[in-house]
């Protein structure tokens, strides 16, 4: 999808947000997966390290220590690291 975008007169922070918004939807367009067993759709969510802290209700020293440990997995998007929240729950949430 081609995105048009006029950079006059905006700010870094507000040009950070709108790559931000605009990364975030291409992930979520792509991470829809199918569960072939029950023809359910299932839309992946990725959050921030500073967004899963606070998800878990840890630090992010601990969220780094559980990936390091291969506790939890993470993504790496460009320069971002990101975490699907739904591998998060499978993972720390397993029955």
């Amino acid at each position: 999808m081609a995105y048009s975008l006029q950079i006059e007169n905006i700010s870094l922070s507000e040009l950070t947000n709108v790559v931000r918004s605009i990364i975030r939807e291409e992930l979520d367009k792509t991470s829809i997966q199918t569960n072939d067993k029950n023809n359910i759709v299932d839309k992946t969510e990725f959050l921030t390290r500073d967004e899963i802290a606070v998800y878990l209700r840890v630090s992010k020293s601990t969220i780094d220590r559980y990936a390091k440990n291969g506790k939890i997995s993470r993504k790496r998007v460009g320069t971002r690291v990101l975490y699907s929240k739904n591998d998060i729950n499978k993972q720390l949430f397993k029955k």
